[in-house]
């Protein structure tokens, strides 16, 4: 039986006991060695940080070493390590580097043969980082080799033991109190315990692999090499970017067999990737999926809606509270999500945000290296949509009006009309940190406000609503109704993934940003660009055109929707939510929009609600309608209603 098994096999008492004869022996005085081994275990930041990652009442019961990097992140940062010097997080990195010797305790008396070193028949399995920041990555694949570096230490070959290894680090490098475990232990397996045949997964970061292969040959040193002179070959047969939910080894190469709830994961996202047969969009399916759920909505809303993003990914659902506007969002995206889990992100926006940080994250002042992720997971779904081009992503930002939506969403205000990049931070070329110093705003990333109208809530300003479609949600009698009678047991999780095979089609007409040009929308354009510019309401050419990318997406995917109740849509969503104002300076401006809504037999009808129904445009008028009654009640009008 090896030491790690001994562990596995021991008690409490035992295992602190077996770190208290390791701290001794790596050269730390006896009273530290007590104090790590028996006082810092107990503390109330080690122990409670312990049970919150892996719900475990003893930090010796912990073996699985991610969990210990994890605990140790934690406790590195906080009050109680800093005022104690750190020695929190000095003892828990000598717990890491402890695991690390029970899992190669044979490794460090090998001093013949390298092939008695093996624990198993099996292959090995390996985390590998390519470089700083993954910067040998691009080599790797282009020479299907892997590289190490150390190369002040020449032939990792020349040496017979670990420790023979560690007496030349420190030779070498020059820090004779340091016992380079780490180090030591990655050229002593790159070079005498990793073999033909091991699978090693390349890891860029944290959290991310770039890829899978197969070790094909032996150690080589290659001195004629500028760096990075110690190799191997490797078949890579998988490249690309996958998402490893935990943290990864931090090391330069780890052997991972012994964690096999690791490996297990990993394997797993390689070998049971699913794949879903894509199918053109229709409209019908995603309908009845959305019904299947048990919400209440018209047809023709949900067309608008999917239409409205497919247009421009950028949509506000405005309306009466409870109206069900928050859960149409969240059932479209689950039902166009393969894994809503990592598609999906729901926001609730604060009352206090005042910056872009709740959302993107900032730059650690007082560690250069490493970049804060927010806690919202904005920035990480960003990511991640970067990564899976084809696939949809959804970004739910709930009560959107909470705080000022210029102070705290500028920087994805522009990039939706510039599509430049987002700066992030000055990202050093040692950090190991998965986030770039910038990053787009990636085109299959769909974003939907909701918003409610009240005394704690800020009205938008022009600017925000000319870059989105705002669709109101009201509830109609019949429909409140229809509602009372039925069941009203919803389960937004009944349609998961129930349209996901039309997730590429969705994304492909999205970006395609076809135009529909016709005599009827360039006639009915032009009537109210007139009548609106006689308030300062006009729009201009970036309305136009997305308004005929509208239409373009409507036709191709809705043939329910008449050419008028296109229009209809697309006026009511793009052209009057900019109206606000008093009814001395809105009431001749609203009775001459009412009136391009009617046919030529109504033009003359007034503006009551009996009407809306004699016009061509009856979503538009009967906006219209509304915005005229609160004019005439209140002496002010806006599109946003209480």
């Amino acid at each position: 039986m090896n030491l790690f098994d001994t562990y596995k096999n021991a008690d409490n008492a035992e295992r602190q006991e077996m770190f208290y004869r390791f701290l001794k022996k790596s050269e730390l005085t006896e009273s530290t060695s007590r104090q790590y081994a028996k006082t810092y275990p107990k503390h109330a930041v080690v122990l409670s940080n312990v049970n919150e990652v892996s719900k475990k009442n003893s930090l010796f019961e912990i073996i699985d070493l991610p969990q210990v990097q994890t605990i140790y992140n934690i406790v590195k940062d906080t009050e109680e390590n800093r005022k104690a010097k750190n020695a929190f997080s000095a003892m828990l990195h000598k717990y890491e580097e402890f695991l690390e010797s029970l899992t190669t305790s044979e490794s460090e008396t090998q001093t013949e043969s390298p092939k008695q070193t093996s624990r198993t028949n099996l292959p090995g399995i390996w985390i590998y980082s390519p470089g700083e920041g993954a910067r040998k990555w691009t080599e790797c694949q282009d020479k299907n080799m892997m590289f190490l570096g150390w190369d002040d230490m020449e032939d990792f070959n020349t040496y017979k033991s670990r420790q023979e290894i560690v007496e030349n680090l420190r030779s070498v490098y020059g820090n004779a109190e340091n016992s380079y475990t780490n180090d030591s232990l990655a050229i002593w397996q790159f070079s005498h315990e990793m073999k033909p045949g091991d699978i090693v997964y390349a890891k860029k970061g944290m959290s991310i692999i770039v890829g899978r292969g197969i070790v094909k040959g032996d150690y080589a040193y290659k001195a004629d090499r500028y760096e990075y002179k110690n190799c191997r070959s490797v078949e890579w047969t998988n490249i690309g970017e996958w998402e490893y939910p935990k943290k990864l080894p931090m090391k330069t190469l780890t052997r991972i067999n012994d964690y096999t709830d690791m490996v297990q994961h990993i394997e797993t996202i390689f070998n049971t990737v699913p794949t879903v047969k894509q199918n053109p969009l229709q409209m019908s399916q995603i309908i009845s999926s959305i019904k299947r759920t048990g919400l209440l909505y018209e047809d023709k809303l949900i067309l608008r809606y999917a239409c409205a993003l497919m247009t421009k990914p950028f949509v506000i659902l405005s309306g009466l509270a409870g109206s069900g506007k928050t859960q149409l969002a969240l059932a479209f995206a689950r039902l166009m999500s393969e894994d809503a889990e990592q598609q999906l992100c729901v926001v609730p926006v604060g009352a206090d945000w005042t910056n872009r940080e709740p959302l993107l994250g900032y730059p650690n002042a007082l560690k250069p290296m490493e970049y804060m992720e927010p806690e919202s997971g904005v920035l990480q779904i960003m990511m991640r949509a970067q990564r899976n081009p084809q696939k949809p992503y959804f970004l739910i930002l709930d009560e959107m009006n909470l705080s000022y939506v210029e102070r705290y969403f500028a920087d994805f205000l522009s990039a939706l009309e510039s599509h430049q990049d987002i700066p992030l931070w000055e990202k050093d070329e040692e950090s190991e940190s998965d986030v770039p110093a910038k990053i787009k705003l990636p085109e299959n990333l769909f974003i939907t406000g909701t918003i409610n109208v009240d005394e704690t809530t800020y009205m938008f300003s022009p600017k925000v609503l000319d870059r989105a479609n705002v669709i109101e949600f009201k509830i109609t009698e019949d429909e409140m109704e229809q509602f009372l009678k039925q069941d009203m047991n919803i389960d937004i999780h009944a349609s998961d993934g129930a349209c996901a095979n039309m997730g590429q089609d969705f994304v492909s007409r999205s970006i395609a940003k076809e135009t529909s040009k016709s005599e009827l929308a360039q006639k009915t354009l032009i009537e109210f660009f007139r009548v609106l510019k006689k308030v300062n309401a006009e729009f201009g050419f970036r309305s136009a055109t997305e308004i005929y990318r509208f239409i373009a997406n409507t036709k191709s995917c809705a043939d329910s929707m008449t050419e008028d109740e296109i229009l209809d849509a697309a006026i009511v969503q793009k052209l009057l939510p900019k109206l606000h104002g008093s009814r001395k300076k809105l009431e001749p401006v609203l009775k001459a929009l009412w009136g391009l809504c009617m046919p030529k037999e109504h033009t003359t009808e007034t503006i009551t609600r009996d009407n809306v129904q004699h016009a061509k445009f009856q979503e538009s008028a009967d906006k219209i309608q509304r915005m005229m009654q609160t004019a005439l009640d209140n002496g002010f009008t806006s599109f946003a209603e209480a």
